[in-house]
């Protein structure tokens, strides 16, 4: 049988980054590229001498993963020599992980590249499905409802956790409002807010009333409240939750 050393190399690699992603991304972790590239290679190599000593097969069999996963997520020690139990639960994750892959490939024979290149997508396609998932569950719990009194008019809006929104204004969190609001207000100031683009110039009001809620909590806030060309009713702001 021929056996196309880079093409294996390659597609370890590649696979081994697809698992390591869909993990960290399964523990809502920062991707580390660098560190998962560099355990991937690692991988590449280990298989590749593999083929050539059967004993390098059978140390690699045993300690290979563990290798692999410990450069993957920076070992498994907290400070004090404190075992970190969601690394090793990382761990755990990887070494099943990769037992059912190979043992899928075992089970089916599978040994062209074109079905090698099949399973490959549907692992990016599981990348892909698990950081929608999470897109969703983080936009719905990122939903509040607000409610804002405003020179005696009420407002019933649904708001939007912004984390990057942490502008004040003489120490209040400011909260944006959709321009359209601003037309029933007459005693607004100008604020100077600092944007994406630089510093920019708002009208703004402190309400008489703002409260926000969800299904776990409803509190009363003090806010300055900014009108801004935004495509939600409400922009929130993560100060409100400290």
């Amino acid at each position: 049988m021929v056996i196309y050393i880079d093409l294996l190399l390659v597609y370890d690699v590649l696979i081994n980054i697809a698992m390591l992603v869909i993990i960290y991304i399964s523990f809502n972790d920062k991707l580390k590229m660098l560190r998962i590239i560099l355990s991937s290679i690692l991988s590449g190599i280990m298989l590749v001498l593999s083929i050539y000593s059967h004993v390098l097969l059978d140390i690699f069999k045993l300690i290979g993963g563990l290798l692999i996963s410990l450069i993957a997520f920076n070992g498994f020690f907290k400070a004090r020599k404190m075992i970190n139990l969601e690394k090793v639960l990382k761990i755990g994750s990887f070494y099943t992980f990769n037992f059912s892959f190979v043992g899928l490939l075992h089970i089916f024979n599978i040994r062209n590249w074109y079905y090698l290149i099949f399973i490959f997508s549907i692992l990016i396609f599981l990348i892909l499905l698990i950081s929608l998932k999470k897109y969703v569950i983080f936009m719905k719990t990122s939903e509040y409802s607000v409610i804002v009194k405003i020179e005696n008019n009420y407002y019933n809006l649904k708001g939007f956790l912004d984390t990057g929104n942490k502008s004040t204004y003489k120490g209040m969190p400011i909260i944006y409002l959709k321009e359209k609001y601003c037309n029933d207000v007459t005693n607004t100031e100008l604020v100077s807010v600092k944007t994406i683009s630089g510093v920019g110039y708002l009208k703004g009001i402190m309400p008489e009333v703002f409260v926000i809620e969800n299904d776990k909590m409803k509190k009363a806030k003090k806010v300055f409240v900014c009108f801004s060309c935004i495509e939600e009713d409400c922009i929130l702001n993560p100060l409100l939750f400290v």
